[in-house]
C-alpha cells in the first residue's frame, strides 16, 4: 500500500477496494477517522457502500495489488451483452406470437399493378420475407411508384414503403 497512513483520503478520490479477495473500482464518500473510510463501489446500488479499512484500498491510479473483479474487467459488460440478448428474443419471439404470417392471400386476391389499384385507407395483402401478412394503404408515391403500407396488428414503427409486387388486394 502506498498510501500515508498519517494523510486523509480525498472525498470523491478514485481507488481500489478489496473485497472478496477481489479488487473492485470505487472512490471514497467521506473519511470516518482513525484509517477508516466510507466507499462506494462504481456500478453498485448505495446499498452496497461500506465502511473499510485503509488496509482493503489501494490507489486508483495504478492497478490494483491483486486479482480485478470480473465487474471491473468486462464481467458488466457481459451482463449487459446477455440482457439485451433476452430483450431481442423476448421481443422476437412477442413478434412472432403477434404478427403471425398468414398462408397468403386468398386465390381471388389480385395483383395489384398501378399505384391507381391501391387508395389511401385499401386493404392489401403484403408480403414480406417470402410470407403474406394483412395491411392497409396510408400513402402512395407517384414519382418512386411504392406505397407506404401499415401492418395490421403490428406498431406504426413498422410501417414501410414497398415496391407494387408485393402487393395483392385484400377484401
Amino acid at each position: 500500500m502506498e498510501f500515508d497512513p498519517e494523510r486523509e483520503l480525498a472525498h470523491g478520490a478514485e481507488i481500489w477496494i478489496e473485497w472478496g479477495g477481489r479488487w473492485w473500482r470505487g472512490r471514497v464518500l467521506h473519511s470516518l477517522g482513525g484509517g477508516r473510510y466510507r466507499i462506494h463501489y462504481h456500478g453498485w446500488s448505495a446499498r452496497w457502500d461500506e465502511d473499510v479499512m485503509l488496509a482493503r484500498i489501494a490507489p486508483g491510479d495504478r492497478p490494483p495489488p491483486g486479482p480485478v473483479a470480473a465487474a471491473t474487467t468486462g464481467g458488466t459488460m457481459i451482463l449487459v451483452v446477455l440482457a439485451i440478448v433476452v430483450v431481442v428474443a423476448a421481443g422476437a419471439i412477442a413478434m412472432s406470437l403477434q404478427w403471425t404470417a398468414s398462408s397468403g392471400p386468398p386465390a381471388s386476391a389480385r395483383a395489384i399493378t398501378s399505384i391507381a389499384d391501391a387508395p389511401i385507407g385499401e386493404p392489401v395483402w403484403v408480403e414480406w420475407n417470402g410470407s403474406w401478412y394483412e395491411g392497409t394503404v396510408l400513402s402512395v408515391s407517384p414519382t418512386s411508384g411504392e406505397v407506404r403500407v401499415h401492418y395490421l396488428r403490428y406498431s406504426d414503427g413498422d410501417d414501410e414503403d414497398v415496391t407494387l409486387d408485393r402487393l395483392r388486394t385484400r377484401e
